[in-house]
């Protein structure tokens, strides 16, 4: 009968670590990202954490420097075109990268002005691939 008991906690206590851990390991996969309407509207609250931002790259906004590798673009929201946000990144591009294109960019908002200090740039690609003419 003890042995019974024994084996019943010891697979209680497994049942709670595996939910434990199966929690954070979600909590930290799923990472919200704001738009770049809620980005300005919160920006305030959202300096210096570590967020996500959503929007079209800006036409005609992307400024590489090939010595530095470094590229300024403007994020736009898909939405509301009036509403953008000056990306900084330093770094290699993703290959789907270009103006027009959907992307999130991972970073720190920056306290002094309205700009966004990138370290990933995610590219979605289209759902649709069309044959070059």
């Amino acid at each position: 009968m003890f042995k019974q008991k024994k084996f019943l906690i010891g697979g209680i206590i497994l049942l709670l670590a595996i939910a434990v851990l199966s929690y954070m390991a979600f909590k930290g996969a799923a990472t919200y990202y704001y738009t770049v309407s809620e980005a300005i509207a919160q920006q305030t609250d959202l300096v210096d954490q570590n967020i996500r931002i959503a929007g079209k790259v800006g036409s005609g906004s992307v400024v590489k420097d090939s010595s530095t590798n470094a590229v300024k673009f403007v994020l736009v929201d898909s939405l509301d075109p009036t509403k953008n946000i000056l990306i900084l990144y330093k770094g290699a591009l993703p290959d789907a990268f270009k103006e027009g294109n959907d992307a999130v960019v991972e970073g720190r908002l920056s306290a002094n002005d309205l700009s966004f200090n990138a370290q990933q740039i995610i590219v979605k690609c289209p759902s649709k691939y069309v044959p070059q003419e």
